[in-house]
């Protein structure tokens, strides 16, 4: 996306950077200069999509929440098939596109600051909700739905803190049994 030798940054470009820079560096690590330079432009192009700092640190939430959960609720809605197989197809896509990559890094900036903490709630509300609602379709009580629904997110979330380095291989042979295991008859 270069024009001469200026690059033509959209507002998304500047949030992907940022979410890399938190997980990598926290917090701190969220800074125009640091994000400029990793980006290759000048601040100015951060002052065309953002009013300062605070409104970076509001957008990266919002968008977290647009990409990384949004979008993927909207696809299992509209995805065809049993509800057991949008299972599948949720857990897969969760781990191949690693959607909860981020999620670390998010839930420690929650742990101090009230927005953050909002807005992880809003998330794991609707990621919950959805997944709870896979499972009942699925023909689980509402009881196990709720159970199984919560196991499942603490496996997705958790990956990324425990299997940091696993193969991809070995993570894929463990979604199957998870699968297995989420949706066996009680």
């Amino acid at each position: 996306m270069a024009t001469g030798d200026r690059k033509l940054l959209t507002r998304d470009d500047w949030l992907a950077a940022a979410l890399e820079a938190l997980l990598e560096g926290g917090l701190e690590a969220v800074r125009v200069l640091p994000l400029s330079k990793r980006l290759g432009v000048s601040r100015g192009s951060f002052y065309w999509h953002f009013a300062d700092r605070e409104e970076l640190l509001h957008s990266i939430l919002e968008y977290w929440e647009r990409v990384f959960t949004d979008v993927v609720i909207e696809e299992l809605a509209s995805a065809p098939g049993a509800p057991r197989r949008r299972i599948w197809r949720f857990m897969s896509l969760v781990v191949e596109q690693q959607l909860s990559r981020y999620d670390p890094a998010i839930r420690a900036w929650a742990l101090y600051d009230k927005e953050a903490a909002r807005a992880v709630r809003r998330v794991d509300g609707k990621r919950l909700a959805i997944v709870e609602s896979l499972f009942r379709d699925a023909g689980f009580s509402p009881q196990q739905a709720t159970a199984r629904s919560r196991l499942l997110a603490v496996y997705l979330i958790g990956d990324d803190l425990v299997l940091v380095h696993e193969e991809p291989e070995a993570r894929k042979k463990l979604l199957r049994l998870r699968y297995r295991m989420l949706v066996a008859e009680p």
